[in-house]
């Protein structure tokens, strides 16, 4: 690190941050033998400590000078009042009762080690800027949480001091010891998931459904898992969809987010099959679960070049697909690169429009551009009405509109085998179902961004979508 750090001297002159020490740092790898990708991705770690550091005894803005980032609170605020929640918001309810297979899930890999946090060993090389709940509060709605079975102030003496902590370690076995490297004075789960529970229980956010994925790393040891069972029960318990049956369940892709919500529940929990009581808390993965990291220097390809390429060989239709990025210091020391994976606002739009369910970011900031890739439905700044006569319809460009529902428009129809037409002639938005009717199909609304993309490869012109206002809240199949 130290060597890092000297190596950036000489860019340091014309610099306006530490941020700006580092690009220049970076765009200078390819051109000197003894400046490379590694070399410049210590520097950066080191810039990012400074300015953490910085953010501990400072405010906000001055420390923006010391790595190029302004973090703080009110930036969260000014960002859920945005366009972009709302959007995101509106399109869960798009995709609300369509199996777990096919909806979207907004993501962080690693949401809780996070520089927010009290640092620790770990947490010095942390995938996360912000808390879980300001991730939340950014539109994300499947976070990770890492559980090691490993020494804590919190442990029981009965468990040898042990305990369930939150930690970003890897364990290690040495001769007959299992040893959870970098972990030392995290948290217990408990904490973090009353954290969840307290984000649940604010009013406006009480029909909002999470899927936590617990990352299990407890050495298949039963005591570990009981205790972690008993934190689940004592912060989340009655909120729990829960596994039926006995032994590990898999994640039931079949299963929408309304049927959970109906059920009375709001939290989804899977992660690795354990021991006792953990399998009547927690869905396995299983079987239908498919994941990767991004890889560096490897597009992942647009529609309609995806569904050749990843859709149909992975069987989007009827497996879970996960895919995530990893920005620390350790995975770039191993794999060589400024980041070792890496998600790009322009891959995350690709991933959207062909069906990934879960896109896992890493360093997540308010008015990220990966999350309005994400939106893959709704314009900027649309709906722009939200009045009982307001209809949506799909522009030229395939994006979703509010307009009066009388306006003449061709109709977005789908047919019992699941193929998208439009048909006309145009009429009035209430003439939608006898027009598909005629035509031996269903007056439809796009539910994911994979259907929005069959959708515009046969419209070229605005469409009706059967998604108007009722109550004063936008409903699709409304018709």
């Amino acid at each position: 690190m130290i060597l890092a750090a000297s190596l950036l001297v000489p860019f340091a002159a014309t610099a306006s941050s530490g941020d700006d020490v580092v690009e220049a740092c970076y765009g200078t790898a390819g051109d000197a033998p003894v400046v490379n990708a590694r070399v410049c991705r210590s520097a950066e770690q080191v810039v990012k400590g400074l300015g953490r550091t910085c953010r501990v005894a400072l405010p906000a803005e001055p420390c923006r000078t010391v790595d190029g980032r302004l973090i703080s609170s009110a930036l969260v605020d000014s960002y859920a009042a945005s366009w972009v929640p709302r959007a995101l918001k509106l399109q869960r309810g798009i995709d609300d009762d369509v199996p777990l297979a096919n909806e979207l899930w907004v993501h962080t890999h690693n949401t809780f080690n996070a520089e927010a946090y009290s640092p620790t060993l770990s947490g010095l090389d942390p995938n996360q800027i912000y808390s879980i709940t300001d991730q939340m509060r950014m539109g994300i709605r499947a976070i990770e949480i890492d559980v090691h079975w490993a020494p804590s102030l919190d442990g029981l003496p009965a468990d040898g001091g042990m305990a369930p902590i939150v930690c970003h370690g890897t364990e290690e076995v040495i001769g007959p010891l299992r040893i959870h490297v970098g972990c030392t004075i995290e948290v217990h789960l408990r904490v973090r998931l009353a954290e969840v529970r307290a984000w649940l229980a604010r009013p406006e956010n009480a029909d909002e459904v999470l899927l936590v994925y617990l990352e299990n790393q407890m050495d298949d040891n039963p005591t570990a898992h009981l205790r972690a069972s008993e934190a689940i029960s004592s912060t989340l318990g009655d909120l729990v969809y829960r596994p039926s049956g006995t032994g590990c369940q898999p994640l039931p892709l079949d299963v929408t987010r309304a049927q959970i919500r109906a059920s009375g529940k709001r939290v989804l929990l899977t992660g690795n099959c354990g021991p006792g009581a953990w399998t009547s808390w927690v869905f396995e993965r299983g079987p239908r679960w498919r994941e990767s990291s991004s890889e560096e220097g490897t597009d992942y390809p647009d529609y309609p070049a995806c569904v050749a390429a990843e859709r149909v060989p992975n069987d989007y239709d009827h497996n879970w697909i996960r895919s995530f990025e990893d920005s620390t210091w350790l995975s770039a020391m191993l794999d060589g690169g400024r980041q070792a994976t890496e998600i790009t606002a322009v891959e995350a739009g690709r991933m959207v429009r062909c069906g990934v369910d879960m896109i896992g970011f890493d360093q997540l900031q308010p008015f990220d551009p990966r999350l309005d890739a994400v939106v893959w439905s709704w314009a900027v700044d649309e709906p722009s009405t939200t009045t009982a006569s307001s209809c949506a319809f799909a522009g030229s460009d395939g994006r979703f509109r509010a307009g009066d529902c009388g306006a003449p428009r061709v109709f977005a129809c789908v047919s019992p085998l699941g193929d998208w037409s439009v048909q006309g002639p145009a009429g009035a938005w209430t003439e939608g179902v006898a027009r598909c009717a005629a035509a031996g199909a269903t007056f439809a609304v796009p539910r994911t961004g994979y259907e929005n993309e069959l959708l515009k490869g046969v419209s070229g012109a605005e469409t009706w979508l059967d998604y108007r206002v009722l109550g004063g809240v936008w409903t699709p199949q409304a018709a």
